[in-house]
């Protein structure tokens, strides 16, 4: 008999490919139990000033988007509420988020993309969206609102959407609170919507897997 794999609560790999993979999202809590985040926000800030490094800011309720590298000086006009520092590829330059990676193992390697760390302040968040990978959501400090919704595609983005593909309409299927180690799974095109509460040091880790053609299984 097969056991549960650490990561996923109360189901074996084989139960998770079987009945979640790339079918329906899956909210686990405890999931990384002691969870301790590897970098903080001054560290995520600083891989940001790095031209090598991709990285992007989300401001307001209009989800402006800037583009990295930043000078370290725009990190003290950002207004105190309600942005996002999203940093992509975090396990490329830092050996300890790389090694999260191991808790993935019931996934072949080349399947991830990479691991994108965020840091939100209070109401900090990129919109209603969707994303062209699986994702796995984990919270690494703070809490924040998640909503997952419908099936969506290009036909459901606002015409002036941005790069973060930014839905028309929200349709809630799925909501709760995303706490320290909690892990919420999506697949691809799915809607997603986390929205930072009041909490310290917040960071949600983000690893994304390539979607793969429909005649494709892993």
């Amino acid at each position: 008999m097969k056991s549960n794999h650490p990561i996923l609560g109360d189901l074996t790999a084989d139960q998770f490919l079987a009945e979640y993979w790339q079918k329906k999202p899956l909210l686990i809590r405890n999931a990384i139990p002691n969870f301790e985040p590897p970098i903080n926000g001054d560290d995520l800030a600083g891989l940001s000033l790095e031209a090598e490094v991709e990285s992007r800011l989300v401001i307001g309720d209009d989800w402006a988007l800037e583009h990295g590298p930043f000078e370290e000086s725009r990190f003290a006009s950002l207004p105190e509420h309600n942005w996002s520092l999203l940093v992509q590829g975090v396990d490329l330059w830092v050996p300890e988020v790389a090694g999260l990676l191991s808790s993935f193992d019931f996934l072949p390697s080349w399947r991830v993309d990479d691991i994108m760390v965020s840091y939100a302040e209070d109401g900090g968040n990129v919109g209603p969206h969707f994303d062209y990978y699986d994702v796995f959501l984990i919270q690494g400090e703070g809490q924040r609102h998640w909503q997952i919704g419908q099936h969506c595609s290009e036909a459901d983005l606002h015409t002036d959407s941005t790069a973060l593909k930014i839905l028309k309409n929200l349709e809630c299927r799925m909501n709760g609170l995303l706490t320290r180690e909690t892990c919420c799974i999506c697949h691809p095109k799915s809607h997603i919507m986390v929205l930072q509460l009041a909490s310290v040091r917040p960071f949600l880790w983000v690893l994304g897997l390539l979607q793969l053609p429909r005649c494709l299984t892993i």
